[in-house]
């Protein structure tokens, strides 16, 4: 009987490793290999994503681009847009802008709106391509059309500054509007200013202040800067300084680094909060390893004391 007791105990120990070595990390590679082997495209794209951000193996990020390669071979859009991105920052393949141009166009032309968005910006800017700002609006109006949230966000602000289309602040606001609703928090910050400021929609402080804080709690340093400032000027709610050091201490917390800045700016002269240099220095450093310049100045003015 005590045997018997023991073998079931033993069986029941051997079916638990094996539980444990199937769900391991290892299998489950594994098991993506063999789906992306067979066709599988989410679990060739799984792949791509678990080697790229595999961060303690630097070699994994060139298997990572062996999965953006097979799937955009595939004509799988995603792969086209990741492989394009790998070779215009130069990660885990050699830095190639024209390229990644080439790589853009057709996960655009396959209906992956992010590489239509980031064709606009590089005709915008003229990045591997010749500057065109029309045909920048053109990519910028497909992505959007494919639910790029990016896309919208820029064309709402071509719209606005009647950069290749002419200017139109109605159709700005609704683009920005699409930009929101699809979670781009940037086009929700110029949401807000549109709605503050009455630009292209009827103003409403209330909108304004809420799209802020919407970003803000999704951790978007510029909507907690935004809202610093708001609560530092007395704009769309009473004045609070309280809440606005609190704003910009979460804003610079998310490396959003000019409220970094104005901390240090804050406590190097006591504005609104006790004058404290050790804090101050602290502040502009974090502001200074980022490039911003005015804060390099000031952290020498401030160590020198």
């Amino acid at each position: 009987m005590v045997n018997k007791l023991l073998l079931m105990m033993v069986l029941f120990a051997l079916m638990g490793c094996e539980s444990v070595q199937t769900n391991s990390p290892f299998n489950q590679l594994n098991v993506y290999e063999r789906q992306c082997d067979a066709g599988n495209y989410d679990a060739c794209n799984e792949l791509s994503y678990i080697y790229f951000n595999d961060e303690a193996n630097p070699e994994s990020k060139e298997k990572a681009i062996i999965y953006f390669k097979k799937m955009c071979d595939a004509d799988v859009g995603v792969g086209c847009y990741n492989m394009g991105l790998a070779l215009k920052k130069g990660v885990g393949i050699k830095k190639n802008d024209a390229e990644s141009i080439r790589y853009f166009k057709k996960g655009c032309k396959l209906d992956y709106g992010g590489g239509c968005g980031i064709l606009g910006i590089a005709y915008f800017e003229g990045i591997g391509v010749i500057k065109n700002d029309r045909e920048a609006v053109e990519y910028f109006r497909r992505g959007c059309k494919l639910n790029d949230g990016k896309s919208c966000d820029h064309l709402g602000i071509a719209y606005t500054n009647g950069i290749g289309v002419a200017k139109n602040y109605e159709d700005a606001f609704v683009l920005q509007k699409k930009g929101c609703l699809l979670r781009h928090m940037r086009s929700c910050v110029v949401l807000a200013y549109k709605y503050q400021e009455g630009e292209g929609v009827e103003k409403d402080a209330m909108a304004a202040y809420e799209l802020l804080k919407f970003t803000c709690d999704n951790d978007y340093g510029l909507g907690c800067q935004a809202l610093a400032q708001v609560y530092g000027l007395g704009v769309l709610v009473k004045e609070n300084r309280v809440k606005q050091v609190s704003y910009l201490k979460k804003a610079c917390n998310l490396d959003f680094l000019l409220a970094c800045g104005r901390l240090g700016a804050m406590f190097e002269y006591g504005d609104f909060v006790l004058k404290n240099l050790e804090f101050s220095r602290l502040y502009y450093s974090r502001a200074c390893e980022g490039k911003i310049e005015d804060s390099c100045e000031r952290l020498d003015r401030v160590s020198g004391d």
